[in-house]
């Protein structure tokens, strides 16, 4: 509690980011955290503050570690559901967050959006298109851990009970996405690439991934007529 406590941001971001590590690595039970009350300070201090980057990385590490201990609403915290459930307010998938984060946080905005579709999807207020377009711009990132981490995340959003909607969605906006973005052939990806172009190897990475999943017979077609506007795609036939 100590570390939350502190007024240096680094310090903070630090032990947030350590806890949410635990979390995820199994290191740490659950039970452990009896901190929820600071944890939710942090989160409704970032929630004020939405122009100032780091702060809201910190709410960001934050709100991740709260929905990593709990699967279900705790009415206890009907603060922390208004923020983070009402896709709306846009507090931590905005473009211009997202423009600016490391790789640490980009992770955090996977888990934060990962935990919302698997645990609370039928609890978000407005539409969770936000949420699949985050994912995706992680699973396009440069960084290969962010895109790593984004293919794990399909994957499990796939093997839920929503997977056939998931995969719907998902294929929905990476065709926004490709539309609207400089996607590089595999034969060009020898050169640099920059932030604004995306590997085409890593759109097919992605494609394989949602539609190699287990699906039953019926779903099958409409996943297939949303990949085929995918894979019509130049840089991605050749």
């Amino acid at each position: 509690k100590k570390g939350l406590e502190s007024k240096s941001q680094a310090v903070k971001v630090s032990y947030l980011q350590w806890f949410l590590n635990c979390f995820h690595q199994g290191t740490i039970s659950t039970t452990f955290c009896d901190f929820k009350g600071e944890l939710l300070k942090i989160v409704e201090k970032s929630a004020q503050n939405v122009t100032q980057t780091p702060i809201l990385c910190e709410g960001l590490a934050a709100a991740c570690i709260i929905l990593s201990i709990t699967s279900t609403k705790d009415d206890s915290i009907a603060s922390f559901w208004n923020i983070v459930l009402d896709m709306k307010k846009e507090i931590f998938t905005s473009d211009k967050f997202i423009g600016g984060l490391g790789s640490e946080s980009l992770c955090n905005i996977i888990i934060l959006s990962e935990k919302l579709l698997l645990n609370f999807y039928n609890d978000l207020k407005g539409p969770s298109t936000r949420l699949f377009r985050c994912i995706l711009q992680a699973a396009t990132s440069n960084n290969s851990k962010v895109h790593l981490r984004a293919i794990e995340t399909i994957e499990k959003l796939m093997n839920s009970g929503n997977g056939t909607t998931f995969a719907i969605e998902l294929l929905k906006e990476l065709t926004k996405i490709m539309e609207k973005s400089k996607i590089i052939s595999e034969s060009d990806e020898s050169g640099s690439s920059s932030d604004d172009t995306i590997s085409a190897t890593k759109i097919i990475a992605i494609i394989l991934t949602i539609c190699t999943s287990d699906r039953s017979a019926e779903d099958i077609p409409s996943i297939l007529n949303h990949a085929m506007l995918v894979c019509s795609h130049q840089a991605v036939f050749n």
